[in-house]
């Protein structure tokens, strides 16, 4: 069986949000993107876990410096801890700062530093674990 990640959840939520409900004689659609705020660092960390032990300990360094190198370039871009996966701007105008979770998964404190700076300005912020909540999720918010 294969194990649940945040990744696969958050593609089948966007893939229905976008292909099915937002084609449903949607006018105007939402607006749905998501925010790769760990890219380089886990981008790293995954070539780094495929090579150890199959090149030398410079190579490793090499990737280990780039790594931190494009971390620090993105931080400087705007790149912040604890942004929501995603950000949806529904045709009412409401927005929805949405971070996916698997049903055992948690949040970090920067997460949850995230989520009270955006209630604190009025926007609504959803934790997802599954397809249906972030359906029901969009129902709801939608009218």
């Amino acid at each position: 069986m294969k194990k649940e990640s945040e990744d696969h959840i958050q593609q089948e939520c966007l893939v229905w949000y976008n292909l099915e409900y937002c084609t449903l004689a949607k006018n105007p659609r939402g607006v749905c993107y998501s925010i790769p705020n760990e890219g380089a660092m886990q981008m790293g960390r995954e070539i780094m876990g495929q090579l150890k032990g199959k090149v030398s300990d410079l190579v490793m360094k090499i990737i280990q410096k780039t790594t931190g190198i494009m971390t620090h370039r993105l931080k400087l871009t705007g790149m912040k801890e604890g942004v929501s996966d995603t950000h949806i701007i529904l045709p009412n105008g409401k927005i929805l700062f949405i971070e996916f979770k698997t049903s055992t998964g948690y949040q970090s404190k920067e997460q949850k530093d995230f989520q009270q700076v955006i209630e604190n300005l009025g926007h609504t912020y959803l934790l997802v674990r599954n397809l249906k909540e972030f359906q029901y999720y969009i129902r709801l918010y939608e009218k």
